[in-house]
C-alpha cells in the first residue's frame, strides 16, 4: 500500500491493527492456561471473547472501504514473542502471573495507543462509523488495562504491594503527586444518552479484589458515601470557575490540606465534561473494605 495521504496511513494502521487482533486471539488461550491465578485467568479468557469482536469490527471497517490486503503486525509479534520467551524459561509458579500480566498490560497499552490515534484520524478524515466503532473498542481496551492494574496490586505484583503498600496507600500517593504535575484537561465532551457503566458486576455482586469501571454518577457517589469520602478537587489546579484536576477526598489520607471539597454538581460537571471513567474495588482479596480508585480519560475529547 502506497502511503501519500493521511487517508493511506490510516487505512495501513487498520490492516496492521487487524493483524495484530489476530496473533492475541491464538496467544490469548495459551496465556489464559497457564494463568495462576483463577481471576486472572477469568480475566484473559473474557478479553479473549472481546478481542474475538472487536477484529471483527475492524475487518468490517476494511471491507467498507474496499480494503483486503494483510500483513504482520510486528509490534504486536514482538510483545508476544516476548511474553513466550518468559514462560518458555519455565519460572516459578510464584512468578508466572507476574510475566502474564506484564505481557498483557504491554498489550493493552500498545493497543490502547493504536486505538486512540485511528480514533483521531477517523473523525479527522470524516469517517464518523469508523470512529465511533474504534471509540468503542478503545474504551474496551482501558477497561481492561484498569483490570489487570487492581489484579496486579491486590496480588502484590509490584514494587509498592510486595513492600505492604495497599491499593488505598497507593492511590493516596497518587494524589499527592498529582498536586504537583497536574495532568492536561481534554476539551469538553458530553455523554450521550446520559451516565453509563462500563462494565457490569458492580455494588454487593461484585467478586472480592475486581476491578469495575463506571461512568454512573449514582453508583460513584454510592461508593464514596459509603465510606466518608467526599467530591473533591487539586487546589492549586482550579482556576476560575474550573474547579480543577478531580479527586474523591477520604479523611484521614494525604489530601489532606492539597484538596478543595466541591459539590457533587460540581464534580459531575467536570467528571462529565472531560468523559473520564470511574475505576473503582468494593472489597480487597481478603474481604476488607477498599477505597481503591483510579480517574480515566477515555478518549481524545473530540472522538464521535
Amino acid at each position: 500500500m502506497e502511503l501519500e495521504t493521511m487517508e493511506d496511513f490510516y487505512l495501513k494502521e487498520l490492516v496492521d491493527v487487524a493483524d495484530g487482533e489476530r496473533q492475541l486471539l491464538k496467544a490469548l488461550p495459551k496465556m489464559a492456561g497457564a494463568a495462576v491465578s483463577a481471576e486472572l485467568r477469568q480475566t484473559l479468557e473474557t478479553h479473549l471473547r472481546e478481542t474475538e469482536e472487536q477484529l471483527r469490527r475492524v475487518e468490517k471497517i476494511l471491507q467498507e472501504h474496499g480494503i483486503s490486503e494483510r500483513t504482520i503486525c510486528k509490534g504486536m509479534q514482538g510483545i508476544l514473542a516476548e511474553g513466550q520467551e518468559f514462560l518458555d524459561e519455565d519460572p516459578d509458579e510464584g512468578l508466572i502471573d507476574v510475566g502474564l500480566v506484564t505481557t498483557a498490560q504491554k498489550v493493552e497499552h500498545y493497543e490502547i495507543a493504536t486505538y486512540g490515534c485511528l480514533t483521531t484520524y477517523a473523525r479527522l478524515l470524516g469517517y464518523d462509523r469508523d470512529a465511533r466503532q474504534l471509540y468503542r473498542i478503545l474504551t474496551e481496551e482501558k477497561a481492561t488495562d484498569g483490570k489487570l492494574s487492581v489484579l496486579a496490586e491486590e496480588a502484590g505484583l509490584n514494587e509498592e504491594a510486595a513492600a505492604g503498600e495497599t491499593p488505598e496507600d497507593m492511590e493516596a500517593e497518587e494524589r499527592e503527586e498529582d498536586e504537583n504535575e497536574p495532568r492536561p484537561r481534554s476539551k469538553r465532551q458530553t455523554l450521550n444518552g446520559g451516565a453509563k457503566t462500563a462494565s457490569r458486576g458492580g455494588g454487593q455482586n461484585a467478586r472480592r479484589g475486581s476491578a469495575q469501571a463506571t461512568q454512573d454518577i449514582d453508583e460513584i457517589r454510592a461508593w464514596v458515601e459509603a465510606r466518608g469520602g467526599k467530591p473533591a478537587a487539586v487546589k492549586s489546579t482550579a482556576k476560575g470557575d474550573d474547579v480543577g484536576i478531580l479527586r474523591i477526598d477520604f479523611p484521614g489520607y494525604s489530601g489532606e490540606g492539597s484538596l478543595e471539597e466541591i459539590s457533587w454538581e460540581q464534580w459531575q460537571e467536570k467528571f462529565e465534561e472531560n468523559n473520564l471513567t470511574f475505576l473503582y474495588q468494593d472489597q480487597t482479596k481478603d474481604g476488607k473494605e477498599s477505597r481503591f480508585f483510579k480517574l480515566v480519560c477515555d478518549t481524545p475529547a473530540n472522538a464521535k
